[in-house]
């Protein structure tokens, strides 16, 4: 795996490199203002005095933004220059970034109004991202071989997360010294997010366009259209379809169990700062090592066995969980205590994060042709957006029901088997050629025949 891995950029072809070497660019700026994104909750609770209610809205809108990534779907369709448009959505984002030196610099002079248009901002920046990211994947599965893909798009995330934890460090530092010196942080990963997203005007992009019937703007038409979309592909790629309801089951795990087990790492292992700044810096590095392997798999696997695969490995990260708490096996280590069965939960919990963003992130663009990458994509970010509006109450609902974690663990287990049973049912049923761009899917095409008039 490795010898594959080193000889790979020297194989590439020189537009093939020339689109690697941009958007790995693209990334490592990306990387730099995740990481002060990061400090975002820190920056909105301690230094603007907003309030948890204001921060939950804050997700959960990011979260309803998700839903409407179709419809944004059917308006790129009727864009004939895709990428320049995909440009100046990108540089919006990142315009309202430009605001906070407005912002006080002491605490004496923060308003109501300053934690109010910080939620404005990042809702909006959210939902601009979210709707780049399936024209993103199109780009990428235009221009790279089909051999290449998940081995090339991993190491830019492998290298975009690295930035990330370097930045996160360094911001928490400054935030420490300085907490207002968001008023000019910010700014500045806006600027270098504008910079970045002009690299986008160099990468090759020929999406299909489809002729705009009159009305064919009208929001209702769009919604209309985006439904009929997504009948059409999960009718005409039943491997594809299996995968998102595999996705739903797995997300169903994970959402679903986020929340307890916050509440098990601090109630009942009773875990410092400390130590759980060092078990998550551990599973960052892991999560970033593993991300090319990772790519390199999805490239030669069925995606559907490698989401049963990543829910194994999530299955995994659970239990380890559940044997911390019977026994942490704990080691004095320079004055701080670590368990080493949380070790080894938060090992698990790197390699499947590296797996879950890898498959999250193109599993979907291996069941089609690269022009229809984009209806895809969005299908599954809007299937994304559904399970994260359900699931969470749903296991906030069982632990207040019952008052016991394990009921929910119970519950995220139980999701997880039925995940790894329906893929691997899915598998036999609809066997999948990997060695072309979606193997029987490939056939499908949503520019022919629209349904709605």
């Amino acid at each position: 795996m490795v010898n594959r891995f080193l000889p790979l950029l020297p194989r590439l072809g020189e537009g093939e490199r020339r689109v690697f070497m941009l958007f790995l660019a693209m990334n490592i700026v990306g990387g730099l203002g995740d990481g002060m994104m990061a400090q975002n909750e820190l920056v909105f609770l301690k230094s603007l005095h907003g309030t948890k209610e204001m921060l939950a809205f804050i997700t959960q809108v990011s979260t309803m933004s998700c839903m409407l990534v179709m419809v944004y779907n059917e308006v790129l369709k009727r864009i004939q220059d895709k990428r320049l448009f995909l440009v100046l959505v990108m540089v919006l984002a990142r315009i309202p970034l430009l605001l906070f030196p407005l912002y006080p610099s002491a605490a004496d002079g923060v308003m109501a109004w300053h934690a109010h248009l910080f939620v404005c901002v990042f809702i909006f920046t959210g939902f601009m991202g979210t709707m780049v990211g399936p024209a993103t994947n199109a780009m990428l599965k235009q221009n790279y071989a089909h051999e290449n893909f998940g081995t090339l798009v991993s190491i830019s995330t492998s290298v975009r997360t690295g930035a990330m934890l370097l930045t996160t460090f360094l911001s928490g530092i400054l935030m420490d010294a300085d907490p207002f010196a968001f008023r000019y942080a910010y700014p500045m990963v806006g600027l270098a997010g504008i910079l970045s997203s002009l690299l986008l005007l160099k990468i090759p992009y020929a999406g299909a366009t489809v002729e705009v019937p009159v009305g064919g703007w009208h929001p209702l038409r769009l919604f209309r259209e985006s439904i009929a979309t997504t009948k059409r592909v999960f009718r005409e790629s039943q491997a594809f379809r299996d995968f998102e309801f595999g996705f739903v089951l797995y997300g169903f795990a994970m959402l679903g169990t986020a929340a307890i087990i916050s509440n098990m790492l601090a109630n009942e292992l009773k875990i410092t700062y400390t130590e759980n700044s060092i078990y998550r810096l551990l599973a960052g590095l892991v999560t970033m090592v593993f991300y090319p392997i990772a790519g390199i798999w999805i490239s030669r696997m069925d995606p559907r066995r490698f989401l049963a695969s990543t829910c194994w490995v999530f299955l995994g990260h659970l239990l380890l969980l559940c044997l911390a708490c019977f026994a942490p096996l704990r080691t004095e280590m320079h004055g701080t205590s670590l368990s080493w069965s949380l070790v080894m939960a938060f090992v698990a919990s790197g390699v499947f994060c590296a797996m879950i963003v890898i498959v999250w992130g193109i599993g979907s663009a291996y069941f089609c042709q690269p022009h229809q990458v984009t209806d895809f994509q969005s299908i599954h970010v809007y299937m994304t957006s559904i399970r994260g509006l359900l699931a969470p109450p749903i296991g906030i609902g069982l632990m207040w029901l019952t008052g016991r974690s394990w009921v929910v663990l119970a519950f995220g287990v139980l999701a997880l088997l039925s995940a790894i049973i329906w893929l691997n049912r899915s598998i036999r049923r609809f066997p999948f050629s990997h060695g072309m761009s979606g193997g029987e899917e490939a056939t499908f095409d949503d520019t022919a025949n629209r349904e709605c008039n």
